[in-house]
């Protein structure tokens, strides 16, 4: 009898340390596998900042200065060189794809693609100096052709404004 209460607890000592330490073996797996996706957003919002570097943005820069001019461009000059489709060939297509570049680095960081801080490192002034310039643009494409056009550019940098204001 005491052999049989022996050995049953020591069946029960050994099945405790088996759950303890399979307890312990998902608790580190979740670790990894958290450490894990932290270095792809990391891996990943490197590889979205380098396809900036094959985006040309000469046009939309002859038209309404650099981005970083940090000049907020009036609805009417955007009107009328939007329009002018001789003197800036292709203007609204590189328009739409600069914001749409941004908004995809924004949106990216929103659905946890991209390490925030990364990008944030790389191009927030890019990021600011663009929503400040293109602005009226982004409205008004928001008031007359998708609310939620450029909504994720726009939520970034007016994140960053107010973390910057704290």
């Amino acid at each position: 009898m005491i052999n049989q209460f022996f050995f049953q607890a020591l069946a029960a000592i050994s099945v405790a340390i088996g759950v303890c330490i399979a307890a312990y073996q998902l608790f580190r797996l979740k670790q990894i596998q958290r450490d894990n996706h932290v270095w792809n957003q990391k891996i990943e919002a490197q590889k979205a900042l380098e396809v900036r570097h094959h985006l040309d943005t000469s046009v939309v820069n002859d038209a309404f200065g650099p981005i970083r001019s940090n000049q907020k461009i009036e609805t009417s000059e955007l009107k009328e060189k939007l329009k002018d489709g001789e003197k800036y060939p292709n203007l609204r297509t590189e328009l739409h794809k600069l914001l749409n570049y941004y908004e995809g680095l924004a949106r990216g960081i929103y659905q946890d693609m991209y390490d925030e801080e990364v990008i944030k490192l790389a191009r927030k002034k890019s990021i600011l100096s663009l929503h400040h310039k293109y602005e009226n643009y982004i409205n008004f494409r928001q008031k007359y052709r998708n609310e939620r056009a450029y909504y994720y550019l726009e939520k970034l940098a007016l994140h960053w404004l107010e973390e910057d204001k704290l």
